[in-house]
């Protein structure tokens, strides 16, 4: 079943903090896990991607950029 739900507060090591210190900026986790009920993570030779997350992903990044620029 494909939602939409806040995962809270993370702390991963990434650089996106540098840019957003001089544009706006947003950072979207994007999950795309199957249903399978298996886990595998993104640079695992067994990850397979549920593409229905792309357009979900889609929608949230338009919607914030339309909200944005109103």
């Amino acid at each position: 079943m494909a939602k939409v739900f806040d995962c809270g507060p993370q702390d991963p090591s990434e650089d996106f903090a540098y840019f957003a210190q001089s544009l706006p900026a947003a950072f979207l986790y994007i999950g795309c896990a199957k249903d399978d009920g298996l886990d595998h993570p993104h640079h695992s030779p067994d990850f397979f991607m549920d593409e229905r997350a792309l357009l979900i992903a889609a929608q949230a990044v338009g919607t914030a950029a339309l909200n944005y620029l109103n």
